[in-house]
């Protein structure tokens, strides 16, 4: 007795009907990791992005206070603060409220002002300037070079309240703090 085989038939296109839904769950699983690296690759441009809008615009400071550095003018401003017994390191730029140190608060404005034209947010709560820090040296004819710098604490846009069940923010802080100092020689502007 011979039997035959039947041969079973293939649908449409060479697919058993498993198969099909293999594909679609390998191409979510791998959606989603995807998903989440265009989620992180943008996270890290803002932050690269605010990190130069930050590094311009102590720039914009640095070369004001090395241009006012040489008349001695923001040194006696720095000193004057410094003596102030309610004084604070690095606080003075946040609320500039002394009318007699007008190189330091016009230093501490054209920080603010750089930041604000690059588009970011000023506010006390987000922006720290530190003081300008003159340094003793023998390398230059002024006798000094002045440090510069500010912090700025970034909450990212719409990635901060992002959480995943089970992993979480996977690393990804909520907030950054970017910072940024230079070293200026007044001799050079």
């Amino acid at each position: 007795m011979i039997t035959r085989r039947r041969r079973k038939r293939q649908r449409p296109g060479g697919y058993r009907g498993n198969e099909q839904g293999q594909s679609l769950v390998e191409a979510s699983i791998t959606l989603i990791f995807l998903l989440l690296l265009v989620i992180a690759i943008f996270e890290m441009a803002q932050v690269f992005s605010t990190y130069l809008v930050l590094v311009n615009s102590v720039r914009d400071g640095a070369i004001y206070a090395a241009s006012h550095a040489k008349a001695n003018q923001l040194p006696q401003d720095v000193e004057m603060l410094q003596r102030d017994p309610t004084y604070q390191p690095n606080t003075y730029c946040t609320n500039p409220n002394n009318p007699s140190l007008q190189h330091l608060n016009a230093y501490c404005e054209r920080v603010k002002q750089g930041i604000l034209i690059r588009g970011l947010d000023p506010q006390g709560a987000y922006l720290t300037i530190l003081d300008p820090v003159f340094v003793p040296t023998t390398k230059n004819t002024a006798g000094f070079t002045i440090l510069v710098g500010a912090e700025y604490r970034l909450t990212t846009l719409f990635t901060s309240s992002i959480s995943l069940p089970l992993l979480g923010r996977m690393g990804l802080p909520s907030q950054y703090t970017v910072s940024y100092t230079m070293e200026v020689d007044p001799t050079a502007w």
